[in-house]
C-alpha cells in the first residue's frame, strides 16, 4: 500500500516498470525496463478516478514503454534515449493528470539485447575498424607515391641532387656501421 500524503504533503512514489520483451522497428529483439517518478497531487482523484493508481500507472508506463520501442530502430533507441524518456514522460504527464498525479520523470534503466547480437555487433565494429584502417594504410602509400614521384622529376631536372643524395645514403650507412 502506498501513502497518498501525509498532513497535506505530496509524496513521490518510484514506480518500477519490469523487464519485458520488445521488438523495435528494425525487427530487434530487446528486453527494456524503467521508472517512473509519480507524485500524487489530488488524493481524492487518485482514489476514486482509478481503482489503483500504482497499478494503472505502472501497466500504462509499460504500454508507453513497448510501443516507445517499437517506433524506434535500436541505433536510434541509444542514441536518443533521453529524448524518449521526454517523450514517455510528456505522454504520461497528459494520461495521468485526470487521475490526480503528476509524473516528474519516465526514465529507461536498461535495454539489454542478445547475446548473439552482441557478438554480431562487436564483429560488425572490428570490420570496419580494420576497413578503416586499410583506408587509412592506402591513403599514406597514394601520398608517399606522390611524394616520391616529385623527388623523382626534382632528381630528373637538377642531376647534382641525385649524387648528393647517394652520398647523404652511404654517409648513413657509414655512421651505421
Amino acid at each position: 500500500v502506498t501513502l497518498i500524503s501525509i498532513k497535506g504533503e505530496h509524496v513521490q512514489d518510484a514506480i518500477s516498470i519490469p523487464r519485458q520483451a520488445a521488438m523495435t522497428r528494425d525487427n530487434l529483439s530487446v528486453v527494456v525496463d524503467a521508472v517512473a517518478f509519480v507524485t500524487v497531487i489530488d488524493a481524492a482523484k487518485a482514489v476514486f478516478a482509478v481503482e489503483d493508481y500504482y497499478k494503472a500507472a505502472q501497466t500504462l508506463a509499460a504500454s508507453m514503454l513497448l510501443r516507445a520501442i517499437g517506433e524506434h530502430d535500436l541505433q536510434e533507441i541509444f542514441r536518443d534515449r533521453a529524448r524518449i524518456n521526454e517523450r514517455l514522460t510528456q505522454t504520461m504527464q497528459g494520461k495521468t493528470a485526470g487521475w490526480g498525479l503528476d509524473v516528474s520523470s519516465v526514465e529507461l534503466r536498461d535495454i539489454t539485447i542478445p547475446d548473439t547480437m552482441q557478438r554480431a555487433m562487436a564483429q560488425t565494429a572490428e570490420a570496419t575498424r580494420e576497413a578503416d584502417a586499410k583506408v587509412i594504410v592506402a591513403e599514406g602509400q597514394r601520398k608517399a607515391a606522390f611524394i616520391f614521384a616529385e623527388a623523382a622529376e626534382a632528381m630528373e631536372r637538377q642531376p647534382m641532387s641525385l649524387q648528393l643524395q647517394w652520398f647523404e645514403t652511404l654517409r648513413n650507412i657509414a655512421e651505421i656501421g
